[in-house]
């Protein structure tokens, strides 16, 4: 694996305890582990969709905001 030299860096949790790095590094992708949203909600930036099917999952109401930011 080549080393990486960014000029900035920014955070994203990939998965619990960081779990998925290596797997999203190696493919180049990143993983958000959303599963039960789908990706057209996101991409049509239906958030009250969005937020709808977090609650459907009992996600409780405050998680849902902080969820859907």
């Amino acid at each position: 694996m080549q080393p990486i030299h960014p000029d900035q860096v920014r955070y994203i949790k990939l998965g619990p305890a960081n779990a998925w790095f290596t797997a999203c590094r190696a493919q180049n992708r990143i993983e958000f582990g959303y599963r039960d949203i789908p990706h057209e909600l996101a991409e049509c930036r239906d958030w009250r969709g969005v937020e709808a099917r977090f609650l459907q999952t009992g996600v409780s109401p405050r998680k849902v905001r902080d969820f859907t930011r």
